[in-house]
């Protein structure tokens, strides 16, 4: 099982990438589906991995925990991530140079073992729903590099600017937006238009 989604980013894969590598920005991508607990953080600075949980429709919740690895400039992150009580997936960012400063990210999972629940649960409508995350981490991902600098994140510094910063960091490999799948539909999660 391959579930995958792709969006044009405002920046080059260099400004993307930079954003995703560090830590603490992926912070700014979770919301009410994916509930961003403990970042795993290296004494250097790295993230080597993290733990979550993925809320589903009708109260439907999963543990997960990913793992990072590997992360080459600028355009590949990759890693791991182990869903409930069997369940390994396989996790990657492409950042594709798309011309004019721009990038095409694909965010791709493929599942490697699945355990009874989550073939269930795929089987059911999870495939759509997996789908619809990684169209709103895409949108939420897009936004957040369009925002305005200035709010302040991890060393005092300013977003805009740490963003930026070169950094041997890694990433966490999920992220979503409550608003629903804005790119590919520009429909949020209630089925209204977006502004």
């Amino acid at each position: 099982m391959r579930i995958s989604a792709r969006r044009a980013l405002p920046v080059g894969p260099e400004e993307a990438f930079a954003f995703l590598i560090r830590p603490h920005n992926h912070r700014r991508l979770a919301t009410a589906r994916i509930a961003l607990g403990e970042l795993e953080v290296s004494d250097d600075g790295k993230l080597c991995g993290a733990r979550m949980v993925l809320r589903g429709p009708l109260r439907l919740s999963r543990p997960a925990r990913t793992r990072v690895i590997s992360a080459r400039r600028p355009g590949h992150l990759a890693g791991t991530a182990r869903v409930g009580a069997g369940t390994a997936v396989e996790v990657r960012w492409d950042l594709e140079d798309a011309g004019a400063g721009t990038t095409m990210a694909i965010l791709t999972a493929r599942a490697t073992r699945l355990a009874a629940p989550e073939r269930v649960l795929l089987a059911i409508g999870g495939q759509t729903w997996v789908r619809r995350l990684f169209e709103a981490t895409l949108e939420r991902l897009a936004t957040e590099l369009l925002q305005e600098p200035g709010r302040i994140c991890v060393a005092g510094r300013r977003e805009g600017q740490a963003w930026r910063l070169p950094t041997s960091s890694a990433l966490i490999l999920a992220g979503a937006d409550g608003r629903g799948v804005a790119a590919a539909t520009g429909r949020g999660g209630s089925g209204a238009p977006l502004p």
